[in-house]
């Protein structure tokens, strides 16, 4: 079923079809909805960690940041990761 759009989108839409993208409006529609309700569900799962952290530091449960500790955990995992490490 075909949608009108505005012409940015629009234009978007069909260059899309012409790369061979997606077969159709209906196709590249559904897996813009999929990307869509994929980000608002991470978002949201953002969101509830960034609450339950308020709730923390409003309770007063939070310790300060090691940031020494952070940066030699970022470093062992990146090592861990590399082929020669």
């Amino acid at each position: 079923m075909p949608q009108q759009f505005p012409p940015e989108i629009n234009d978007f839409v069909q260059a899309q079809l012409a790369a061979g993208d997606y077969h159709s409006q209906e196709e590249l529609v559904l897996d813009a909805l999929r990307a869509f309700r994929e980000l608002k569900l991470r978002y949201q799962g953002l969101l509830d960690e960034v609450q339950k952290a308020a709730s923390q530091a409003d309770r007063g449960e939070l310790r300060p940041l090691d940031t020494e500790a952070t940066k030699a955990e970022a470093r062992r995992r990146m090592s861990a990761k590399t082929p020669s490490g």
